[in-house]
């Protein structure tokens, strides 16, 4: 759509995509070069991680500005407001990453005066490819039905749900 539109305005077809123009409006904008540069020197991150941290700062930078909120004065809740809004479960790892790294820069290098990196609690890791197992063993099978207390309604409808599930699948 985009070759499409240029055509018609100018008469020639755009290429290549245009960069995206990055304008920050809280802190970040006066550190966020320093601290991809520290990320590249120190960290040794690269190139394409670099670019990701900045769209992802971006991101954080914009939405502190939607909500006239203060990229030095942040809450735990408002990091999870944000993380629960703007990113995937893949994602939030990422994200709380870059943001505990560029917060610990920001205190270390005295541009805040408090730590708020420790407010960014780390994402648990799930194991990639964990699945539930398709079957059971004829001694868990046992177990689970042993387990119930069948001296209640209840417990008599689960016993034989099961019973049921086990003998017939």
């Amino acid at each position: 759509m985009r070759m499409l539109v240029t055509l018609q305005r100018n008469g020639d077809f755009e290429f290549g995509t245009p960069l995206t123009e990055y304008k920050f409006h809280t802190l970040f904008g006066n550190v966020v070069d320093k601290y991809l540069d520290y990320c590249s020197t120190t960290l040794k991150l690269s190139t394409s991680t670099l670019s990701e941290r900045k769209r992802e700062i971006f991101r954080f930078d914009s939405y502190l500005n939607d909500k006239s909120k203060s990229a030095g004065n942040i809450t735990a809740d408002l990091i999870e407001e944000f993380l629960s809004q703007n990113c995937t479960k893949s994602s939030r790892r990422h994200y709380k990453s870059a943001f505990r790294t560029l917060y610990r820069y920001l205190f270390d290098d005295g541009i805040l005066d408090r730590d708020y990196s420790s407010l960014i609690l780390k994402e648990p890791k799930v194991a990639q490819g964990s699945k539930l197992p398709t079957t059971y063993t004829e001694v868990e099978i046992r177990k689970m039905i042993n387990a119930i207390d069948k001296s209640s309604a209840k417990g008599k409808r689960d016993y034989l749900i099961l019973l049921l599930a086990a003998e017939y699948g």
